[in-house]
């Protein structure tokens, strides 16, 4: 039963994001129900496209990176409070990337292996793979603190430790079982918004997001709602960071967009499966010596992530 159900999750999260439209009448509790000692495993997929352009004088240089992960997660409700808060632990058992560089090159590399090229990366995925995270949750799944990322970073050098960011690892929560802010009673077609922000190298995303219920059916006797998410992304610069640059130097958001499609299980209150998609642009203009210089970031990554057990 296990496999079908899977299989058919699987297929709903290839198709459109498109979903049938149905009559709103019922209304659905999308909050959580944690449960001490309930344990989850889900299986993920990432792939982070990376195009950066210079332009100087007239002159265009682009470049293309990519980087496709894959591994499983475990994620335990540890303590629940009686007033619905609780503790869990999320924690990547295994990471596997396949980088394709610049050049054309391909590596792979494995944090069940016992070493791996590019170093710098296999020691980051090594460090992070088995890593427990202590997730402390409101009664609405919002996160309120995450700790662990110090144990990671001690075992990194302090140039590769400070790529491990405590946001990050949140937003990777975020992305797993909970639905946060979801409400005791939402019907077809209604909305609530949430608000999330991480760090960037030269500052902070915000992700404004407002989730809807697109739709609930059952899939092996399970009754799944259809929860879709679109995010409009702002930026916020980081002072500091920016003045290192030369006098007159900008870094800016172009264009920045985000949207999700949860599939959320309705007797476990967990999600079951997640397809999300973002893309943002910054542009940041250095003026030296009277020229200017262009430099684009152009990202886009698309995850999805399957539940594959449970206890």
């Amino acid at each position: 039963m296990k496999t079908i159900f899977s299989a058919t999750l699987c297929l709903l999260l290839m198709l459109s994001w498109a979903v049938p439209a149905q009559e709103a009448r019922e209304v659905y509790d999308l909050r959580p129900r944690f449960e001490a000692g309930r344990t989850s495993r889900y299986e993920f997929w990432t792939r982070r496209s990376s195009r950066q352009a210079l332009e100087a004088r007239g002159q265009r240089q682009q470049t293309r990176h990519e980087v496709i992960f894959q591994g499983q997660i475990t994620w335990t409700i540890d303590t629940v409070a009686a007033d619905g808060a609780a503790t869990a632990t999320y924690v990547m058992d295994w990471i596997k990337a396949d980088l394709t560089t610049a050049d054309g090159r391909r590596m792979t590399i494995d944090s069940r292996q016992s070493s791996g090229e590019p170093a710098a990366l296999w020691q980051v995925i090594r460090a992070m793979a088995g890593a427990p995270i202590r997730v402390e949750l409101s009664p609405d799944a919002v996160v309120d603190k995450i700790s662990g990322v110090e144990a990671i970073r001690g075992k990194l050098e302090e140039a590769m430790a400070k790529s491990v960011d405590e946001s990050d690892l949140t937003k990777s929560v975020y992305d797993t079982a909970i639905l946060a802010g979801g409400p005791a009673e939402l019907k077809v077609g209604q909305k609530w918004p949430f608000t999330f922000a991480r760090s960037h190298e030269m500052g902070q995303l915000t992700y404004d997001t407002t989730f809807s219920l697109a739709g609930v059916e059952t899939i092996a006797d399970i009754p799944i709602a259809t929860v879709q998410g679109q995010a409009k992304v702002r930026f916020e610069p980081d002072a500091q960071r920016v003045a290192r640059l030369p006098a007159g130097s900008s870094v800016r958001l172009t264009e920045g967009s985000s949207e999700q499609q949860v599939l959320w299980d309705l007797q476990r209150h967990e999600a079951v499966g997640r397809n999300n998609q973002l893309h943002f642009t910054l542009q940041t203009t250095i003026r030296v010596q009277g020229q200017t210089l262009e430099q684009t970031l152009d990202e886009e990554v698309q995850s999805q992530i399957l539940r594959i057990g449970e206890e």
